[in-house]
């Protein structure tokens, strides 16, 4: 933009018009890197959830995993024979319960 200041009726309006521009770089300028800052911001809270929340929970999920995966993966025989299948039930239907329950 090229300004004429030298006996220019527009002059004033012209300084006007570039400060009014200055400041609208500046706002743009400032709004820019406040959401450039929130970005980081949540980013950082994106990192810090993972870090903080997701891996424990991860690693918990693991955990249990291990625990539980042998069982189910190697009963032995007699194990499997001991869990109620619906055949046993509708063959003897008092059989989880316990000796209390039978006797009435």
């Amino acid at each position: 933009m090229i300004l004429r200041f030298s006996g220019s009726p527009s002059a004033p309006f012209q300084v006007l018009l570039l400060l009014f521009r200055v400041f609208l770089f500046q706002v743009l300028l400032f709004q820019v890197l406040l959401f450039q800052s929130l970005l980081f911001q949540v980013l950082l809270f994106q990192v810090f959830l993972l870090f903080q929340v997701l891996l424990p929970l991860l690693f918990q999920v693991i955990l249990l995993l291990f625990q539980v995966l042998p069982l189910l993966l190697f009963q032995s025989p007699r194990q499997t024979e001991r869990c109620a299948t619906p055949e046993s039930v509708y063959k003897d239907p008092l059989r989880g319960l316990n000796l209390k329950m039978r006797v009435r």
